[in-house]
């Protein structure tokens, strides 16, 4: 008897121990989730806090360079709006500048075609000193058009000037050089004439104004220079070489074949 009760007795005391270690567990168990939810806490506030400094840096950053640099970004910004402003004022004037210009010069474009000639010269005149050069330099070769027309050798000296005029743009300089080498042989002396013209023919021959705007109206006044220097034979090569580009207009495809027929 004394043996069961014993034994009994043992086998209660290691359930009982049983039951503790699964008590422990269960407890374990049931603890981890708030622990689990403390530590999250925990991590999220020291992130907070982290942030929070992070912040205080940047901004007290951000403080010492505006203390340091911010007059200087001031001042950058109002220049820069102003160079804006001027700017645009600046280009709404050169506009309305180059409007009022360019209705003088068609003026005095109707003036000429009305037969006021005296009236058109005065007024080119006077657009020929405005600081707009393209259009100054319109103007002159405008005012020198006009007296070439009436045989005034002053055509030649206008046209002269500003084919030699380093700040008039290239295209324009060729230009009125081409136009200065009709003019010269349209009124100029036999003597100077025969000094001049070899010059001219080595400019007119040269490939900037062949291969240029103007190399149709330059290789008909190379061909008068030649036939000024009485070398007919180059200057029927000349214009044997016109009458066949294709493009050249009508009225100068009409005088390059009298001319032709006239060297011959």
């Amino acid at each position: 008897m004394r043996k069961d009760k014993t034994g009994k007795n043992a086998a209660r005391r290691k359930a009982g121990k049983f039951r503790k270690v699964v008590s422990f567990g269960e407890a374990s168990n049931a603890n981890k989730k708030p622990i689990e939810s403390n530590l999250k806490s925990l991590t999220d506030k020291v992130d907070s806090f982290t942030e929070s400094i992070m912040e205080e840096i940047r901004s007290e950053n951000m403080k010492k360079i505006w203390d340091k640099y911010g007059k200087i970004v001031t001042i950058i910004c109002v220049i820069s709006l102003f160079a804006v402003g001027a700017y645009n004022t600046w280009k709404k004037n050169d506009i309305e500048e180059r409007e009022a210009i360019s209705i003088r010069f068609v003026e005095a474009q109707n003036l000429i075609m009305a037969g006021e000639e005296q009236k058109a010269m005065n007024e080119l005149s006077e657009i020929s000193t405005v600081k707009k050069k393209e259009y100054a330099v319109l103007a002159k070769l405008e005012r020198a058009a006009v007296l070439a027309k009436s045989k005034n050798s002053e055509a030649i000296g206008v046209y002269k000037s500003v084919a030699d005029d380093k700040d008039v743009d290239v295209v324009f300089r060729d230009l009125a050089y081409v136009l200065y080498v009709n003019a010269f042989l349209d009124m100029a002396e036999g003597k100077k004439e025969a000094g001049e013209v070899p010059g001219m023919i080595e400019r007119l021959a040269s490939n900037d104004l062949q291969k240029g705007p103007w190399g149709l109206i330059a290789k008909e006044a190379l061909a008068f220079c030649y036939i000024k220097m009485q070398n007919n034979k180059k200057a029927h090569e000349v214009l044997e070489s016109l009458v066949v580009t294709e493009g050249i207009p009508a009225d100068m495809l009409n005088r390059c074949r009298i001319l032709m027929q006239s060297v011959e």
